[in-house]
């Protein structure tokens, strides 16, 4: 590095220092959007097929194709240390690359769409492609699954039983809420409601959550201080807490609306006390 008049190094050199360490690493895809090309790869195009599936049915190939094997340049740089000249360049290769990328993706979405007869054209198709290529780093699918196949006991046993051999999980949390569940429908109001009852409901809540670990194929390792708790605060609703929950479930549905960002996928548990949360698939 040399040094400037005034003592100081080149700015682009300290720049790249810093950097090193996460710019020099092997290129590599995702394992989600692995798993979503393994699952385009099995997709054979039909007029019913969405447009998404036939826009990863061509990233697939173009990944698997012979000169790949990695997804399409983005086409962006970030902003560095440089004269407008050298920068500009180095911008326009990445734009070069990145177009040529899209342009082959789009040519193998133009020939399953083809194969495809009279249907639907996609709308946009030549920038719903450079953007799809753009993003395929960051490609997801949410599937989700409805609430009446948990309580029907579709249900993920082996990540509950993972998450609860951390006693502090806020898996924990779920559990108590399902306990509490079997806890209405048993007795007909939730523990700790009626404040002379509140010992007794510790007991029943308690018998509820061993039945409900049991049928689990879990042991009994929830805390007393977790039944405590539940039956202290005997259902009530607090205010900061259901205005926190509120705003993320419009965060949410602005989301599914928008198509931007990732949706939580199935269950998320926001733990006030600690003010922590977790995402787990159920």
């Amino acid at each position: 590095m040399r040094e400037k008049e005034n003592g100081e190094g080149e700015e682009n050199f300290g720049e790249a220092v810093k950097a090193v360490n996460t710019s020099l690493l092997p290129t590599g895809i995702p394992s989600g959007v692995q798993a979503l090309l393994a699952e385009a790869a099995g997709i054979t195009p039909s007029p019913t097929t969405r447009p998404f599936w036939i826009m990863a049915r061509a990233l697939h190939e173009f990944v698997a194709s012979e000169g790949h094997g990695v997804l399409p340049v983005r086409g962006t740089i970030p902003d560095m240390t440089a004269d407008s000249e050298k920068y500009i360049k180095i911008q326009n290769l990445y734009r070069e690359q990145a177009a040529q990328d899209a342009d082959w993706v789009l040519r193998r979405v133009q020939e399953h769409s083809q194969q495809l007869g009279p249907r639907k054209a996609i709308p946009s198709l030549e920038n719903n492609v450079k953007t799809f290529c753009k993003n395929s780093h960051a490609l997801r699918v949410v599937k989700g699954k409805p609430i009446v196949e948990e309580y029907k006991g579709s249900i993920n046993l082996s990540e509950i039983g993972a998450h609860l051999e951390n006693p502090e999980s806020e898996l924990v949390w779920y559990v108590m809420l399902r306990a509490v569940d079997q806890f209405h429908s048993e007795f007909r109001a939730y523990p700790g409601y009626f404040q002379d009852q509140v010992e007794t409901d510790i007991v029943r809540l308690k018998v509820c959550v061993n039945r409900l670990l049991s049928d689990w194929g879990c042991g009994p390792i929830v805390k007393d201080d977790f039944i405590h708790e539940m039956c202290r605060y005997g259902a009530s609703e607090v205010h900061s807490v259901a205005a926190y929950i509120g705003g993320c479930a419009a965060q949410e549905v602005i989301k599914l609306i928008t198509a931007q960002y990732v949706p939580i996928n199935n269950t998320n548990i926001y733990n006030a006390i600690t003010a922590t949360s977790g995402t787990f698939m159920l």
